[in-house]
């Protein structure tokens, strides 16, 4: 968010409490869901399917995830990767 992407930056997360500290972070729109995922095909699978619910990017476009493996641990964000839309 500090360098001000022109795409909007979507933040999903078991917590009500870090929703509402990303709400005030320029450009982020965060979503909470409390689903803990035990892989990471379920974790992308959810990403894309809030992506398409907000409306964000077309079909054929690339969505950059960024996650932590293990899933659920804190400070672990560990993995960047992209997936079509």
């Amino acid at each position: 968010a500090r360098e001000r992407p022109a795409r909007p930056i979507l933040a999903i997360t078991l917590s009500t409490e870090v929703a509402r500290r990303l709400g005030l972070v320029w450009g982020v729109r965060a979503f909470v869901n409390p689903e803990v995922f035990n892989d990471i095909t379920k974790l992308q699978d959810t990403a894309l399917a809030m992506a398409r619910a907000a409306k964000v990017g077309n079909k054929g476009e690339y969505l950059v995830v960024t996650a932590g493996y293990p899933i659920g641990v804190r400070g672990m964000t560990n993995l960047i990767y992209t997936v079509k839309l």
